[in-house]
């Protein structure tokens, strides 16, 4: 199948000056600086691989979330309260500040051994509930409670609840 008839319109996307043909299957496609994309044999996996060119990754990565570090649960003297976790989110210092954390999202994600849905990587939400001290430490309740492992380990505080992906 020749590629010529919608090559244009990726000319003109792409700022390309010449079009060479290097077998029947697949063309090169070369723009004003010299780089060359591979044209595949249909026009949708083309579409897909001049996006990913085109596209790439300009400047910094953007995170939707802001990191937090689990201290463990809270406690007294001689109990300990499992249910309700001790967590601090970076930046934050005073009990004015968490104001703004309250009822928000957070992820813990770690990775276990056996694969599940097609990932390693799994994920307990929770929900920070109130400030914990004067030091900017808040609560938070997980819909399970957090494995002993955790204490020490990141975790992510979300402005608002953004779908987690396993691509990390």
């Amino acid at each position: 199948m020749s590629l010529r008839r919608w090559v244009p319109t990726l000319k003109e996307k792409l700022g390309a000056d010449k079009l060479e043909t290097k077998n029947t299957k697949r063309e090169v496609l070369t723009n004003k600086h010299g780089t060359s994309l591979f044209l595949s044999c249909c026009r949708a996996c083309q579409l897909q691989l001049a996006r990913k060119m085109v596209k790439g990754r300009q400047g910094e990565r953007i995170r939707l979330y802001v990191r937090g570090t689990i201290l463990g649960y809270k406690r007294s003297k001689s109990n300990q309260y499992p249910n309700t976790s001790l967590i601090q989110i970076e930046g934050v210092n005073t009990k004015e500040e968490v104001g703004w954390y309250a009822g928000k999202r957070m992820a813990y994600i770690y990775k276990a051994k056996v694969k599940k849905n097609g990932s390693h990587y799994r994920c307990i939400w929770g929900k920070v509930t109130r400030p914990h001290g004067n030091s900017g430490v808040v609560r938070a309740k997980f819909k399970s409670n957090l494995p002993p492992r955790s204490m020490g380990a990141r975790i992510q505080v979300r402005s608002r609840s953004v779908e987690f992906t396993t691509s990390l």
